[in-house]
Formats: structure tokens, sequence, C-alpha cells
């Protein structure tokens, strides 16, 4: 069975139904939600929260380009540590602002990044909507 990477923007109503239909068991370890902070929000802490509750793959990209939740190092909604979990993979967008510590995983966890000009790069890639992901190991 392939695996799908829904890539969203992390917008309240984005966060709200991805909550839901993780709370309602519709995601499966198939659909791995790929969330790019837009904002610190609650929503994104207890879209989070509810994941690690359930199990439920995901990713959360380290460097958002679409807003400035990336450079504010204090959080008004932390979210929790993410590198116990062997369902998360860390995420980043091949960007200049990349850094390969924001695919530092744990045992057992599998990193994407997120490569918005795929044709520059050398090698096999598998080409998704919007970006083209690496999942590396």
């Amino acid at each position: 069975m392939s695996t799908y990477y829904p890539y969203l923007r992390g917008r309240m109503y984005d966060l709200l139904a991805l909550k839901t239909l993780c709370e309602q068991h519709q995601l499966g370890p198939h659909i791995i939600p790929v969330i790019e902070p837009v904002r610190d929000s609650k929503e994104l802490q207890q879209t989070v929260t509810t994941f690690i509750e359930a199990q439920q793959p995901f990713s959360i990209i380290a460097n958002p380009q679409v807003s400035v939740y990336g450079l504010n190092t204090v959080k008004l909604h932390p979210l929790p540590d993410l590198r116990p979990y062997p369902f998360y993979r860390p995420g980043a967008i091949l960007a200049a602002d990349f850094s390969r510590d924001f695919l530092t995983t744990s045992p057992g966890q599998t990193s994407l990044l997120i490569a918005p000009n795929y044709p520059l790069l050398k090698g096999p890639i598998s080409i998704r909507p919007l970006y083209s992901m690496l999942v590396m190991s």
C-alpha cells in the first residue's frame, strides 16, 4: 500500500479537521499529514497532542517558509518533545535557512526533506503535489 503525505499549512480549520479525523480514527498509518506551521496556536499544540495519543504518524516542518513561526524562539503554545515518538517524522524544506539539524532523528524515526525545486536535484526522488518529498532514514 502506498503512503499519502497531505501537505497543510497549519491554519486553524486545517488543524481542527486533522484533529477530528485523528480522533475518529480516519487517518491510519498510510496517511501522514505534513504540517507547515503558520502561527503559534493552541490548535497546533492540541492537534500534535491528539496525534501523539493516537500514535498517528505526522510531520511538522522545522523551517516554515510561509510565516515567522520558526523565527520565534519563545512559543506561547510550545509543542511537546517529539524525539521519543517513532511515528513522528521530522521535516524540513530545502531552503536558504535549511540545517541538517532539522532532520535529526531518534531510533525508529524517518525524516522528510521537502524539495521545492526538485529539477535542480540529482538522483531519484518521488514527485508529490506542491513539493517533492525525500523520505530519509
